[in-house]
């Protein structure tokens, strides 16, 4: 693969492929990533492709104009002193064919003709696909500040309040929950008591598990705590049982 060693060889590779870029880009925040978009050489090929038919537009329309706009002055040896003798032209040009066009024409492929109806306008955007990949990152970004039970692979429960400290994965990385206050659940699933001295509680999501996330009560912004005295009971077991560990030999 060939690199750009100069600012000029630099500058051709950004017009080549920049308009291409941004189309596309602007293209997948409004219509949502479609099925062959996951593949990278997909997306680069379909960049090049676009970027040529912007920068033969670019030639028909305004080719002579760009080449002097891009030519060296008379008189001088440096081959982009056309671009620093007008600064400013040479930066709006850019902004305007690299990245104006190509968000208007990506904007305007976009929109609709439909029949208005009250307070409607005749023209909408009409995405194919919903930007957000899968239901799962669609609901579980939203689910903060609840309980969440999860029915594992193995027919165990797990869960526990999602609060601050709480973390989901989405697309692209595998699914998985880190669960900041772990509870105890019954066999139905239904919450108990909060587990002494949680730390938390990972969750990986293989895809057979079921997850269900439950409301705190109205009146109700933070999970219920256990009573003090058993806070205090199920402290003082925890650490004796460390020490305990500690100094008991292995067997």
């Amino acid at each position: 693969m060939l690199v750009p060693t100069s600012v000029f060889q630099l500058a051709a590779v950004l017009l080549l492929m920049l308009p291409g870029i941004v189309y596309t880009a602007v293209r997948r925040r409004l219509v949502g990533p479609t099925p062959e978009d996951q593949a990278f050489s997909v997306r680069l090929t379909r960049a090049l492709a676009v970027s040529v038919v912007f920068d033969i537009a670019y030639v028909l329309i305004a080719g002579p104009w760009l080449v002097d706009l891009l030519s060296p002055r008379p008189g001088s040896n440096d081959a982009l002193s056309g671009l620093t003798n007008r600064p400013r032209v040479a930066a709006a040009v850019a902004l305007l064919l690299l990245i104006v066009v190509p968000t208007a024409i990506a904007a305007l492929g976009q929109l609709r003709l439909r029949k208005p109806l009250l307070g409607e306008r005749p023209l909408a955007l009409a995405p194919v696909y919903h930007p957000t990949p899968s239901a799962w990152d669609q609901a579980a970004l939203e689910r903060g500040g609840a309980f969440v039970r999860v029915f594992t692979e193995d027919g165990h429960w797990v869960g526990g309040w999602l609060g601050a400290g709480a973390y989901v994965s989405t697309y692209p990385q595998p699914r998985d929950l880190f669960i900041d206050e772990e509870w105890k659940l019954g066999p139905a699933g239904d919450f108990l008591e909060r587990v002494p001295d949680s730390l938390g509680v990972f969750v990986p999501l293989t895809g057979k598990e079921r997850v269900a996330w439950i409301s705190a009560p109205a009146d109700q912004t933070t999970p219920p705590r256990l009573p003090v005295h058993r806070r205090l009971l199920s402290r003082l077991w925890a650490r004796w049982r460390r020490r305990r560990g500690r100094h008991t030999p292995a067997s």
